[in-house]
Formats: C-alpha cells, structure tokens, sequence
C-alpha cells in the first residue's frame, strides 16, 4: 500500500511504502530545492571557519569547500535534518494518520545528495488492535460510597493549594526549576526561513548550575527575551535559529 500525505508548512512529503499488520514502513522526503538551500548555507558557514593556503580567510572558494568537506557536511546535514525537522514532522503524520505504534520509529536509511531529492526511511511496530467485549461483560465495580468525601476533599484541598500560590505568586521572571517551551525554526543568512515557517517545539528546564558552553549561556539569554540569534557554529553549524 502507498500513500502520500504532503506536508503543509514545509513542503515535505510522508509516503507510506508498506503497511502490514504489525509493520509499517514509510518515508520523508524533503525536495531537492530545500536539500540545495540546506547544502548552499552550510557551504557558506563552512567558508567562515576555514583557512585554507592561498586564500584569506572567508574567501575560500565554494569548490574547494565542496570537494575537500562534502562527505563531512552531507553527514551533518542529515543528522541536523533529523533531529530539528524530519522527527517532528513525522511524529505529526503518525499522529494525523492515527497510526498505532509500539515503541519508537527506526531510521534505517538517509538518501542526501545536492540536486537530489532528501529521503528519510523508518520503520515502524504496529500495535495490533486490542478488541473490547461489550460494555455490559467487563468487570466494572462502583467504589464504595465512603470513598467519595476522601477524593472530594483531595481535589478542595488542591485546588485551594493552586489559587493561594497563584495569589501569591507576583515575579513573571524565568526562575531556576522553570520548564520554558521554545520554537526553533530555521534560517538562511539573511535571516528568513527556510522551510516555510516549520517550527520545532522544544523545551528545556532551568538550572541553577552556570552553563559551562556557549550554546546554553546564548539559549537562556534569548528565552529571556533579550537577544535574537542564529545558531550556526554552535548547536549545529548551518543555519537554525530561535
């Protein structure tokens, strides 16, 4: 069986190659035209950092990058693609195409070349469908009537907890222990997007130890809403950004 479900934000495509009982194999494919602005903007960063004998710095031709670092870059390109797009999306699909898994998809092949188009394989446990009795034969038992002032005054206990601490809570300010869900969508150098405004959603709890790297002391300072940036050279050097 083969089905295509395109994607609406970012021009990928799902296509279900093969769904049994309990497998099913599918593919992502992402369109030449994106592989080759992904390849194009990690050529660019790649030019930034490399010094190579004859040229001055940021000048190194994009042939000699191309011939010296494809293997390198088609290799980041992939994973980059993966971890911030292809999951996400497919996770998406899984969910509108209501496909019971068990466990995780399994990448088992990537297919990336500039010119060409980018084709991410998974395979996936079908969970088999579980077939219920009629209502009237599972063993249903109501709690004992005594129960129920236990649980109403657990939930009034609860409730009267949540609405002291939100009368007392005054500091809007991201504090340590807070969990901060975030977008990541990527960019080209000139700052726009990519793949049509796909955004990853991610999240990520505050510390009270101090970052020890680059990436985290530049995340929390644009959480907090004071700086914009790019992450090329520092999560992964081609091009996402916040």
């Amino acid at each position: 069986m083969k089905e295509v479900v395109n994607g609406i934000d970012c021009n990928l495509q799902c296509t279900i190659l093969e769904n049994e009982q309990s497998f099913c194999e599918l593919s992502v494919v992402m369109p030449a035209s994106l592989i080759d602005s992904f390849y194009k903007q990690a050529i660019e960063s790649q030019k930034k950092s490399t010094l190579a004998f004859g040229f001055h710095k940021r000048e190194t031709p994009a042939a000699y990058i191309e011939q010296n670092f494809n293997i390198g870059i088609i290799e980041h390109i992939k994973e980059f693609l993966y971890t911030y797009v292809i999951a996400d999306f497919l996770e998406t699909e899984i969910r509108k195409q209501k496909i019971r898994i068990a466990g995780r998809p399994r990448l088992t092949a990537v297919d990336i070349a500039p010119g060409h188009d980018g084709i991410f394989t998974f395979e996936l446990s079908i969970f088999p469908q579980i077939a219920f009795q009629e209502w009237k034969y599972l063993p249903f038992k109501a709690p004992k009537r005594k129960n129920y002032k236990d649980l109403d005054r657990q939930v009034e206990a609860f409730l009267q907890e949540e609405q002291n601490a939100k009368e007392l809570y005054t500091d809007a300010k991201i504090a340590v222990g807070d969990w901060i869900n975030y977008q990541v969508t990527v960019l080209n150098t000139d700052n726009q997007p990519i793949l049509n405004g796909f955004k990853s959603l991610l999240w990520l709890k505050i510390g009270d130890e101090e970052p020890d790297t680059l990436e985290l002391k530049v995340i929390k300072r644009c959480i907090s809403g004071s700086l914009k940036f790019s992450l090329i050279a520092m999560i992964f050097p081609y091009g996402a950004a916040l």
